[in-house]
């Protein structure tokens, strides 16, 4: 069982992704689920399922990957994020889609790069590394 302050701190950053993605109320068991979601902890990589690898990781490779799920995205109550986070020791990206209904990751890949554009990886940088597109 995760400490008091983690539940805490999980379901803040839950309901902060919620609000920047149009969900202004949600309950604190969808906000602690989207928080948990957007940490992309390893048991988060291990729903999530295989790697892929990107030479150079791009604003637009990360963009294309959304674009492709379109409908999905579009669907009411999903929010579209990207991670950055270390993974088995080295820096990644997490993508995913979270169905807020659900409280479910719909759709996700983790990414292994070699090199990532600075305005990509300072937008990364900041904060907590999630960027929630809209």
């Amino acid at each position: 069982m995760p400490e008091p302050f983690t539940i805490m701190a999980l379901t803040a950053l839950g309901k902060w992704v919620c609000a920047h993605a149009g969900a202004a109320s949600v309950s604190s068991s969808t906000a602690l689920a989207v928080g948990a979601a957007t940490t992309a902890t390893a048991a988060t990589a291990a729903v999530i399922g295989a790697a892929v690898y990107i030479n150079h990781l791009s604003r637009r490779k990360v963009k294309q990957w959304f674009i492709e799920r379109r409908e999905t995205i579009e669907k009411p109550k999903m929010i579209a994020f990207t991670k950055k986070t270390i993974l088995d020791g080295e820096y990644k990206v997490v993508q995913g889609i979270f169905d807020l209904d659900d409280e479910k990751l719909e759709d996700g890949r983790i990414i292994e790069y070699d090199s990532i554009d600075k305005d990509l990886d300072d937008d990364l940088d900041e904060g907590d590394g999630t960027i929630i597109w809209q």
